[in-house]
């Protein structure tokens, strides 16, 4: 989910440069992306640690 955000903000859009179309990923959108990677880093650190043990 994060690399498709972010491939439509690098490749389609003027996250860098002046893109072919704007896209507007709307607040909803941006913070599903957002908590998605937060919870999928946790989950990698907790496994991560519980193979530790």
């Amino acid at each position: 989910m994060v690399a498709g955000v972010s491939e439509l903000r690098n490749i389609d859009s003027d996250a860098h440069a002046a893109g072919r179309k704007r896209f507007r990923i709307s607040d909803y959108h941006a913070r599903l992306v957002v908590n998605s990677a937060a919870l999928m880093g946790e989950f990698i650190l907790s496994v991560v640690k519980n193979r530790a043990k």
